[in-house]
């Protein structure tokens, strides 16, 4: 007899999500499942184009910005990390630039 498993897969690849499901079935688990894909707002260029938002771009962007400061790579991955986490908690769908 299966045991009933319940599984919220937080993870950014879709194969090693199924990878972690075939493993409990194979464990003999019943394994229903979901999957949460965080989800970015797209960027609205000044141009009026629209683009996803680009972690790399914008810490490349800020590391340019700020060269001539003296500003570590350390503060600008911080301000990063807490601005993305502040895109997935918003829900925007698009976000401008000026």
């Amino acid at each position: 007899m299966e045991k009933p498993l319940r599984v919220l897969i937080v993870e950014d690849s879709e194969d090693d999500a199924l990878l972690a499901v075939r493993s409990l079935r194979k464990s003999g688990y019943d394994t229903t499942y979901e999957r949460v894909e965080e989800f970015m707002p797209l960027v609205v260029k000044k141009d009026g184009r629209r683009e996803p938002f680009n972690r790399t771009k914008v810490v490349e962007g800020l590391k340019k910005a700020c060269e001539k400061r003296p500003i570590s790579i350390n503060l600008i991955e911080e301000f990063v990390d807490g601005l993305e986490k502040t895109l997935q908690e918003c829900i925007l769908l698009e976000v401008v630039t000026n």
